[in-house]
């Protein structure tokens, strides 16, 4: 079984890569492509999501409506920010700087309002996160003479967003006991309704770029909760350790797929520096499981 929760994982990793690379292919695609996958997301997640309900015989409390409220905002943050970084920054500088970011602002806020306890190895995987970073940005003039001073509190802020959900996502899944698939369905689905809110009078927009990036749209709409549920299963199939510290080759993976896929111009710096900021992310997954 661990095997097998290690091929998910690494397979779960593969595809929040590669929905990244493919979104990064829209350009300025906005709120209004967050829109059109999220909508097609639905058609097939809230059918399965209904029949687990059914056959689990369970009942839908109050609290669930709330929990999926906060975590869909911080989902739609995410997305929307994402997009926009997307359309400011290369993917093999936002990525690796938004996968690293994140476990470390995790780590720190679980020192800080947890009580967990800051071990040698996660202080040193903090500072090779940190090392990572400034070596995938090619030094701080080199970006902001590409980018803009901007590109690095970008990314930043992306990791902070995957903080934030992965933070709140963990406290309504165990400490809420909501459902793993009903809970994304719920999330995804009020997501939906506050695009939907927002982006009244864009539905001739929406219609062309639906006509222009249908075949996208509707990969990224299996690959986003394909992503996300792979890595809950592996997590019943393999200790938790060895899946979060897996989930770091995503930060190669999505580097690779900048300069196969995008043709970017990653250069030996930025791959090295991907690997640096994946050592410092499973090094900090390692320190977890020791607490």
């Amino acid at each position: 079984m661990l095997e097998l929760g290690v091929i998910l994982v690494l397979i779960g990793s593969a595809a929040h890569a590669g929905w990244n690379a493919l979104i990064y292919r829209v350009p300025n695609g906005g709120r209004t492509f967050v829109w059109i996958y999220s909508a097609l997301t639905l058609l097939w997640v809230l059918p399965v999501a209904a029949i687990v309900l059914l056959l689990e015989d369970t009942q839908v409390e109050g609290m669930w409506v709330l929990a999926c409220l906060v975590s869909a905002l911080a989902h739609l943050g995410y997305a929307l920010v994402l997009q926009w970084a997307y359309s400011k920054t290369d993917m093999s500088l936002t990525y690796p700087i938004a996968r690293g970011v994140a476990p470390l602002l995790v780590t720190l806020i679980a020192i800080v309002f947890l009580g967990q306890v800051l071990t040698p190895i996660a202080t040193l995987g903090i500072g090779v996160i940190i090392a990572g970073v400034f070596v995938v940005s090619s030094g701080l003039k080199q970006v902001a003479r590409e980018f803009g001073s901007s590109a690095l509190p970008i990314g930043a802020a992306v990791g902070g967003l995957i903080a934030a959900y992965t933070l709140w996502d963990s406290y309504s899944i165990t400490t809420l006991d909501i459902p793993v698939l009903p809970y994304y369905a719920g999330t995804t689905s009020l997501q939906f309704l506050v695009l939907t809110a927002i982006s009244l009078g864009k539905f001739g927009e929406a219609k062309r770029m639906f006509n222009l990036y249908w075949k996208t749209a509707i990969a990224v709409a299996v690959l986003v909760p394909v992503s996300y549920l792979l890595v809950l299963l592996a997590m019943r199939l393999a200790p938790v350790s060895i899946v979060a510290a897996l989930r770091g080759t995503s930060i190669v993976m999505g580097v690779f797929m900048a300069w196969y896929l995008l043709k970017e111009p990653v250069g030996r710096r930025r791959l090295i520096g991907s690997g640096i900021v994946t050592a410092g992310v499973i090094a900090i997954a390692l320190s977890s499981s020791q607490n």
